[in-house]
């Protein structure tokens, strides 16, 4: 697959947005939000939230400064604790 440069591009993406998937299904039972019960048809959404968390999907954080690479794949907002938590991975 690592050959090809056009199958390179899409495949790569493509599994580790499956693999970030599986961790953001968890996160949400973590939590008590309601998902599809397999893990593998669960397709994030970019805000998912109840009372005490705020789950973000694949969204930009703005900081004072720039900063290129700002996307993690994953930032829980935890609303009880005021604290966040990043999940950014990386599938070689």
């Amino acid at each position: 697959m690592s050959g090809c440069p056009e199958l390179a591009k899409t495949e790569y993406t493509h599994r580790h947005d499956k693999a970030a998937a599986y961790i953001h299904w968890k996160v949400c039972h973590n939590y008590n939000i309601k998902t599809s019960e397999k893990w593998y048809n669960h397709e994030p959404q970019t805000v998912t939230e109840n009372e005490d968390v705020t789950i973000l999907w694949d969204m930009p954080i703005h900081t004072d400064r720039k900063i290129t690479a700002n996307r993690p794949d994953i930032v829980i907002k935890d609303h009880k604790t005021k604290a966040c938590k990043f999940i950014d991975m990386a599938v070689p």
